[in-house]
């Protein structure tokens, strides 16, 4: 089975460059300080994608590319739902759609979907993901998913299937720790690796995200601070190794302590604030 890591724009977790430094850029301002473009390219390339950023405040509205926007709804502090379109063809065609639900201050389930069509007007495509949380803030994240084209077609019904079980463990705001395990719960299975084990170590500078209202709070690798290693490691189902790489991410920052260039194995992201 293919796992999911929860990841956002910039924050992508396999790399393979040196370690991070502390390179600093000049600028000085004194509003509140928001990423409003980012622009990727890869190494050996001239292409660039970039992504606009809009807000209310510090409430985001929008993220927009060439083809592509994702806007996002908020309930009083909280973002509740994100909706991701394709506008190549000149009109919004939904693509995904995210919604979320909190409780104390914390997230407490998320929904997807996609493949929006005639037939599934709310998507054939669904996964939901529910988190428990523990007395010293560690949490347990329990994901479900149904496939509603597939299991028609397979005749199993409109049912839901438990996928994998996270155990999350975090230090000073940070996801240091991340087991997955698949569900044997699932009866369908894509994959002969039982558990994938995930660490990572921070720098103390801030996310380019860090004040974009409850952004933190959606579990897509945007903590307290910069990810600047991750280890993957992977056993079968027998406790026989199976696979192990550790990746390096490299920063650029301002003086404020917020990433202006981030290198990775095949990637550069450069932020404008």
């Amino acid at each position: 089975m293919k796992k999911n890591l929860f990841y956002f724009l910039a924050i992508a977790l396999p790399m393979l460059t040196s370690c991070s430094n502390d390179t600093v850029v000049s600028t000085s301002r004194s509003e509140i300080i928001l990423p409003k473009t980012v622009k990727y390219s890869s190494t050996g390339s001239s292409l660039v994608n970039s992504f606009d950023f809009t807000y209310s405040g510090n409430r985001i509205k929008s993220i927009t590319g060439i083809n592509e926007r994702t806007d996002y709804t908020y309930e009083d502090d909280f973002i509740v739902k994100e909706v991701k379109y394709n506008t190549q063809s000149g009109s919004d065609v939904k693509k995904e759609e995210y919604s979320y639900a909190y409780e104390n201050n914390k997230l407490v389930s998320t929904t997807y979907a996609k493949n929006f069509t005639a037939k599934y007007p709310n998507g054939s495509y669904k996964e939901r993901s529910v988190y428990t949380y523990n007395a010293d803030g560690n949490a347990v994240m329990k994901k479900y998913y149904k496939d509603l084209e597939f299991f028609e077609a397979e005749k199993l019904g409109d049912i839901e299937l438990e996928r994998n079980i996270d155990q999350l463990t975090f230090v000073n705001g940070n996801l240091t720790k991340r087991v997955s395990v698949i569900s044997w719960g699932s009866y369908i299975n894509y994959s002969d690796t039982d558990t994938t084990e995930y660490l990572y170590e921070y720098d103390t500078n801030n996310t380019p995200f860090k004040n974009i209202l409850g952004f933190d709070l959606l579990m897509k690798d945007v903590f307290v601070n910069n990810a600047v290693k991750t280890t993957m490691s992977s056993v079968l189902w027998n406790g026989n190794y199976l696979n192990s790489n550790s990746s390096n991410i490299e920063y650029v920052y301002n003086e404020e302590g917020y990433p202006v260039k981030v290198s990775e194995r095949f990637k550069i992201t450069e932020y404008i604030y």
